[in-house]
């Protein structure tokens, strides 16, 4: 790291033209950043958590950059604000971190990303199943993926909920979330266990593109456990391409 005066603490308009990252600009939700600081390559982002499940008041840390560039930048910033609850960062920069920082289990996940609506002839139906459909999107995601980022009243802001029915029941699911960029972020796409196989997850994931490419700059994004390699073929045949991965996971500290 260099002199003292070399790590700048920045706003949201600070951060933006500091960094070229394309995570900051097209993955980070700038509406809940608390605190940024920005060393060359290196930027820490401390922000709010806004998803079910988290505790009242903690906050999480975005830390990207090379090791060798975060690791010092990490270290002064835990100096100053203690660590985070909730840690994500470049994968190979993981063990560059504060002790403290690192997820107690880490898991890694890819950042995919695309600018070119998927082809997919024959597709089945998708509708619109939100905000009229919030019942039949949570029971899906209730017993398919409790676990997601992306809830119907949840606290990630979905400008849209997709679905694919079959019978009439809702079977797959997806939502589509605006970044302050105006590109296009998907989450929560879920298919029902008895309903894969059928190209219902492939479907919501081409029409969510379709709709987050029509407006902003022509980017969308999604993010993939690594331990799921027939998610990763799916999004890869739809002609999305990982860009990153991330290590993530809670701290233990609130």
């Amino acid at each position: 790291m260099g002199h003292d005066d070399e790590v700048r603490e920045v706003d949201v308009a600070g951060l933006l033209a500091a960094s070229e990252d394309p995570v900051v600009h097209h993955q980070l939700d700038h509406r809940r950043l608390v605190r940024a600081w920005v060393d060359g390559p290196a930027v820490v982002v401390r922000h709010t958590v806004g998803w079910r499940g988290a505790p009242d008041g903690v906050e999480a840390v975005l830390a990207l950059g090379p090791g060798a560039a975060l690791g010092p930048l990490a270290a002064r910033v835990d100096a100053l604000v203690g660590p985070p609850w909730r840690t994500v960062v470049d994968a190979p920069a993981h063990d560059a971190l504060p002790a403290a920082w690192r997820p107690a289990t880490a898991r890694d996940w890819h950042w995919m990303t695309t600018r070119a609506v998927p082809v997919l002839p024959d597709a089945p139906a998708v509708v619109e199943v939100g905000p009229v459909g919030d019942d039949e999107v949570s029971a899906v995601l209730d017993v398919a993926n409790p676990d997601s980022f992306a809830r119907p009243g949840g606290g990630r802001v979905v400008e849209q909920w997709l679905g694919a029915r079959v019978d009439g029941d809702v079977a797959a699911v997806g939502a589509l979330v605006r970044h302050p960029s105006g590109s296009g972020v998907l989450s929560g796409i879920t298919t029902l266990p008895g309903h894969r196989g059928q190209g219902l997850g492939a479907a919501v994931t081409t029409e969510l593109t379709r709709r987050a490419l029509a407006v902003g700059p022509g980017l969308c994004t999604l993010g993939v456990w690594t331990d799921n390699p027939v998610a990763v073929r799916l999004y890869e045949r739809l002609g999305y391409a990982v860009a990153r991965t991330f290590a993530s996971g809670v701290t233990g500290r609130v």
